[in-house]
């Protein structure tokens, strides 16, 4: 009897330690929950913003480029190929396309990881809000409810944002492709 007592004794206070532990986890309407999710919205922004930078420079870049493929034929970029003048200029425009393509996918992948962060973030507004409905502070609901609608439309512009990396890094990618396939008909 005194063992069975000690058991659930033990499984009382991990049950209960679990809980406690969970709870302190789950952000609520407090001082403490709020601004641990304000100063995380606040980076993953900045930290968009940054990207968002980047973006528009590597997109100037590419603005001020010209892809081979966009100007010649596969035919004609063969030919080139084949002239010992314009080998050097062709690996030169190869090399340049293949470090465009890892800048790009760099930052491509970098954007796509705050996805999951922004995810966790508008979801712990959403219960900041509801534990401020149901403690009624009306007015902390509120703002936090515009919070969450604030990091889901950032969620929506960094998985634009990702697209517009991906689209970029496409078309350096067929330019890879093409000028390695026209260099070796062979293979």
């Amino acid at each position: 009897m005194h063992s069975l007592f000690s058991q659930w004794l033990v499984i009382s206070s991990i049950t209960c330690c679990s809980f406690a532990l969970f709870a302190k986890e789950q952000p609520q309407c407090n001082e403490n929950s709020w601004n641990n999710n304000l100063t995380q919205f606040n980076r993953l922004e900045s930290t968009y913003n940054r990207h968002a930078t980047t973006y528009n420079q590597l997109l100037n870049e590419h603005k001020q480029r010209r892809l081979l493929t966009q100007t010649f034929s596969e035919p004609d970029i063969s030919l080139l190929w084949q002239s010992e003048s314009k080998k050097a200029l062709l690996e030169n425009q190869l090399n340049a396309a293949r470090l465009f393509v890892n800048k790009v996918k760099e930052n491509a992948n970098l954007v796509r990881k705050l996805s999951g962060v922004l995810d966790s973030n508008a979801n712990n507004w959403q219960k900041i809000a509801l534990g401020c409905q149901q403690e009624q502070y009306q007015v902390n609901q509120i703002v936090a409810d515009w919070y969450h609608t604030q990091a889901l439309e950032l969620g929506s512009q960094i998985n634009q944002l990702t697209t517009q990396f991906d689209a970029l890094k496409a078309q350096y990618d067929r330019e890879v492709a093409t000028l390695l396939r026209v260099q070796n008909p062979s293979n």
